[in-house]
């Protein structure tokens, strides 16, 4: 129960872990205070997603292999630029940016640096990675 002759804290202080905010019968020694241990939050407020690869980047320099693209998890996420750790939200999303991008009638040389022909064949590739990927997933 509460001492009705105690006056309450103005504004509790949930996220700390001193004995200030624990009653009459806490001991307010230095030894018995613990230290605060980082959050879930805390920890992922410092660590930043893993680089995606430029968009400057040539073609001739990819990792994956184009031949793999519908038949391994490996090829068919790096043509979508994603990592092995990918979810099904992150291959939706990267799909359809990319197709934004490299669809024959919207391809803008300049910002892909590829021709039509090219573009054309990349944009089956990533219709291939996405169907098979959507179906893995």
């Amino acid at each position: 129960m509460l001492d009705p002759q105690r006056e309450l804290p103005a504004r509790p202080n949930w996220g700390s872990r001193d004995s200030s905010n624990r009653g009459a019968n806490s001991q307010s020694n230095s030894s018995s205070q613990r230290r605060e241990q980082p959050g879930p939050r805390q920890e992922r407020a410092g660590r930043r997603p893993p680089p995606r690869a430029s968009r400057e980047e040539e073609p001739t320099r990819r990792q994956w292999d184009p031949e793999g693209v519908g038949r391994n998890l490996f090829d068919s996420f790096g043509v979508l630029g994603l990592g092995l750790n990918a979810t099904e939200m992150d291959v939706k999303t990267a799909y359809r940016m990319l197709a934004l991008q490299y669809h024959p009638d919207k391809n803008d040389p300049e910002r892909t640096g590829m021709t039509r022909d090219q573009a054309t064949a990349h944009f089956q590739l990533l219709n291939t990675a996405n169907s098979y990927l959507r179906s893995v997933l």
